[in-house]
């Protein structure tokens, strides 16, 4: 994620993302503002340590437009705790996406 901010990923329209570090919020987020037709977006833990593992969010300044626009399924599939970043991480998907159908957060 940290190196994709010059990369645009204009077919992209499903992205799963499997975190392994602290530091993803945000990378998460350039990628996101690139990808301007995804449609599917799923974050999935099953396979990372998450006791050592502290999160960093800042809400960007702006909403990338696929949250407007196209975004219909979020699911976060394994690892959600509702620790304070994730939970606003969610509050911001959910709040901003315009087009969603499904929500599923396990």
């Amino acid at each position: 994620l940290r190196y994709s901010s010059t990369i645009n990923f204009s077919r992209l329209g499903k992205l799963r993302i499997c975190p392994d570090d602290s530091d993803w919020l945000e990378p998460l987020m350039v990628v996101l503002g690139n990808s301007p037709i995804l449609k599917h977006l799923v974050v999935d833990y099953a396979i990372v340590d998450l006791e050592d593992m502290a999160l960093s969010w800042n809400q960007p300044d702006s909403v990338p437009s696929f949250l407007s626009s196209h975004l219909e399924i979020f699911e976060w599939m394994e690892g959600y705790e509702g620790r304070v970043e994730e939970k606003k991480f969610v509050t911001y998907i959910l709040a901003n996406s315009k087009c969603l159908k499904r929500a599923t957060i396990i």
